[in-house]
């Protein structure tokens, strides 16, 4: 079975720049590191992060709020990669491991559950050798169309996920 190193090896970097700029994935190197990763054929998202000095919750170790901040937008871009338009409608993250700062880490999030009721993601947080799961998160969310987005005050219509994967 290959680890989560070896699946960002098959996997094209996500060029997260392109989009909306995120309070996650800022160029911030104190705050947070990420790199993102979509696995076309799997249809996952993989992420590489290092939680720096300005994510840090207790003493030396990762706010649980930058944790589930990451793996939330993990998630919502495995969504976008795969076409699906969404905002997040609920979110539950548990903590298995506390996450050292500074330390690499990486990130795998997928659809679980795909019906016209409702969309569900999970993601986790592992070493690289995914012997240690330092957290794990579920998530619901609400695909809207053009027009709803429209509603909200944001316009995806020129929403192109290919502009995001690096040749």
């Amino acid at each position: 079975m290959k680890t989560i190193k070896e699946k960002i090896k098959n996997a094209k970097r996500v060029n997260i720049d392109k989009s909306i700029i995120s309070f996650v994935s800022t160029s911030e190197k104190e705050r947070l590191q990420i790199e993102y990763y979509f696995d076309k054929e799997s249809k996952r998202v993989f992420a590489e992060i290092v939680f720096g000095d300005l994510a840090q919750g207790p003493p030396g170790y990762a706010h649980g709020g930058a944790i589930a901040a990451v793996l939330d937008e993990t998630m919502g871009i495995a969504s976008w990669m795969n076409n699906l338009k969404v905002l997040t409608t609920e979110l539950k993250t548990l903590y298995h491991k506390a996450v050292k700062l500074n330390t690499k880490v990486y990130a795998e999030a997928w659809i679980k559950s795909l019906t016209e009721e409702e969309l569900i993601f999970a993601s986790r947080l592992t070493d690289e050798n995914e012997e240690i799961t330092f957290a794990s998160a579920t998530a619901k969310f609400a695909v809207l169309d053009n027009e709803k987005w429209l509603s909200i005050g944001i316009d995806t219509s020129g929403f192109i996920r290919e502009d995001f994967i690096e040749k």
